[in-house]
Order: C-alpha cells, then structure tokens, then sequence
C-alpha cells in the first residue's frame, strides 16, 4: 500500500538481503577491498564476521556480482549445522558436482579433478559459524589441495561474530594458520544510518514526497 502512496516503484526496506541496495559506506568498502585483494593473491581463508543485520550476505552477493573474471568460478553454499561428510557434498553440489558415489576418498578425488580443470576456484560458506569442528577441518583440508604448487581452491568463511572466536580456538589452531585476512562489518553510526534510508528511497525513485 505504501509503495503506491509514496509513488515507490519497490519496497525499499525488505528484510532479505539484496545487493542492488548496497550502500558503499566506509566500513563496507573496507572489507570489500581486504576480499578483492584476496581474491589477487589466490590463496589462504579470509574470515568475514558481524552481527545479524550488519550486511555480510550483502556484501557477499554485491562481491560475486561484480566479479568480472572469466577465468574464475564461484560457489557460494549457506551452512546449516553441516557435518564431516555434508560438507564435502555440499561444496560439490555448490560447484554443480551431482556425484551418486557415497565413499568420502571417490568424493573427494571428484571434487580435487574439477578444481584442477579451474583456473581459479573460489568457495563462500555463509553461516559458517554453525558448521561443526569436524566440517571445518574438512574446510581446511581443501585449502590443501594443490597442483604445481598452486592452490586450487580459496575459501571464504562467512559468519557472526562467534565465528571469530571459534577459529581462534585452540582447536582449530591449523585453520587459524591458513588464515590470510580478517574483516568485520559493523553497525551503521547515525550519519551512516541517515545515508541508508536515503540512499534505499532512491533505490526505488522516491521523489522527496515527504
């Protein structure tokens, strides 16, 4: 109903994450570069993290969008208390692998001969403070997967601020080494905030109809 009184050709405040709207503030183009600079070096895990609300699939999806690179293919997978062995299915489904082969060494040959086929491959895991210790391993482990001392596949974990802590744990200490950058979105500062609102009205063609 508001969208036709106020002459809005959208909702401009939809509480599912859409890129189109993203706002460039200083914080987000931050953490955009710190991903773009990784994505340039081709190896290691970069670990995004914030609070609910704060814009990390946003960001995410406003990143993939813009990737221009022929040579690069992505895959983005949402974590929901993956396991050990989900995981690994997963990242083959996320990279459009539909293996039927049930055995974790058949799957994980499958997995490590498409990435080498790849120029560059890059893996996000959004949620990813739910997946298990054992999932997370598994995580590092593809990292592990080399050819001619290139790295096949960069991963990107994705997540609240929980995440953080859990890879700085003592239990994922070999995680914590394949580590190459860290970036952390905050909430918006009123200015910040002033900026969004009016920046998503002109999203949808708001004419200053007060």
């Amino acid at each position: 109903m508001y969208t036709e009184f106020y002459q809005l050709s959208a909702d401009p405040f939809r509480l599912m994450p859409d890129h189109r709207f993203v706002l460039h503030h200083k914080n987000f183009r931050g953490a955009y570069a710190t991903m773009r600079h990784m994505l340039d070096q081709g190896e290691g895990v970069l670990v995004l993290t914030g609070r609910p609300g704060t814009g990390k699939t946003t960001l995410v999806q406003h990143f993939l969008a813009e990737l221009k690179s022929p040579d690069l293919v992505a895959a983005t997978l949402v974590s929901t208390h993956l396991q050990e062995y989900d995981i690994l299915r997963m990242v083959s489904y996320s990279f459009g692998l539909e293996s039927r082969k049930e055995d974790k060494a058949t799957l994980l040959r499958e997995l490590e001969l498409f990435l080498k086929r790849q120029e560059r491959a890059l893996l996000v895991i959004d949620e990813a403070q739910n997946l298990s210790e054992s999932a997370l391993e598994e995580v590092r482990m593809l990292t592990n997967i080399h050819d001619h001392g290139r790295q096949l596949l960069q991963v990107f974990l994705v997540g609240q601020e929980s995440l953080h802590e859990r890879i700085h744990s003592r239990a994922m200490e070999q995680l914590h080494q394949r580590l190459m950058a860290v970036c952390q979105l905050y909430p918006l500062n009123l200015q910040e905030t002033c900026d969004f609102i009016l920046h998503r009205l002109g999203c949808v063609n708001w004419r200053g109809i007060p």
